[in-house]
């Protein structure tokens, strides 16, 4: 299953957030890889990929103690309260942590980003295509323009910063990301695409950066 997995990844034919299989009754893959798989492993590789920790059992019914609305992270708590002190149970808690983490993660990224501020079109300079606003793309380190604060978020490809533009004191995220690790064409194709969202409940790409 695993290996499965990692091969549905590379070309890009799972949706993480649909059962695996309908007609069976097979819940999502996190779910799945909770109870009756007990994998560490794939539970820190879903997530990795963007599985939703907040996802739940849809039922109908009970899946191997799982009961219906439960999330992924109530499943593993409650799983681990019924193998306590047993070797299942020990594996239960460090899936249970996991999810634990990764929640808490996204709710202090959540946190950041509804603080982040609009910027206005007279902050910035560099028109972006198709956009109603501006993007700003500078060579060199984003310290040039913020005080990074701490950390807040973690991924395969980057880290998420919070950072104060130096001369508006401005709230803002960063996202870092070292080249070697995307591709250019992907890397810059995402970028063009952020750089045309406009809506209010998706955040704006106010600068780019780039250093050796």
């Amino acid at each position: 299953f695993f290996i499965r997995m990692l091969k549905l990844f590379k070309k890009g034919g799972i949706d993480l957030q649909a059962s695996l299989d309908r007609d069976t009754g097979l819940p999502v893959p996190l779910i799945y890889a909770i109870a009756p798989l007990k994998s560490i492993p794939i539970v820190e590789l879903l997530l990795e990929h963007s599985a939703d920790v907040q996802t739940r059992w849809r039922g109908p019914g009970v899946w191997h103690e799982i009961k219906e609305g439960m999330t992924a992270l109530e499943a593993a708590m409650h799983l681990q309260k019924l193998e306590a002190d047993t070797e299942d149970g020990e594996t239960f808690d460090q899936i249970a942590e996991i999810l634990h983490s990764k929640q808490t993660e996204n709710e202090e990224l959540n946190a950041t980003v509804d603080m982040i501020p609009t910027l206005s079109k007279q902050d910035t300079t560099t028109p972006s295509s198709n956009a109603l606003f501006f993007c700003k793309h500078v060579e060199g380190h984003p310290d040039q323009v913020y005080s990074m604060e701490d950390q807040v978020g973690a991924g395969s490809f980057g880290f998420v910063c919070r950072a104060r533009h130096r001369q508006s004191g401005q709230l803002h995220a960063v996202k870092c990301c070292p080249k070697d690790l995307i591709p250019t064409t992907e890397l810059w194709g995402e970028i063009d695409v952020m750089q045309q969202l406009d809506h209010p409940h998706i955040s704006r790409l106010h600068y780019t950066f780039e250093d050796e």
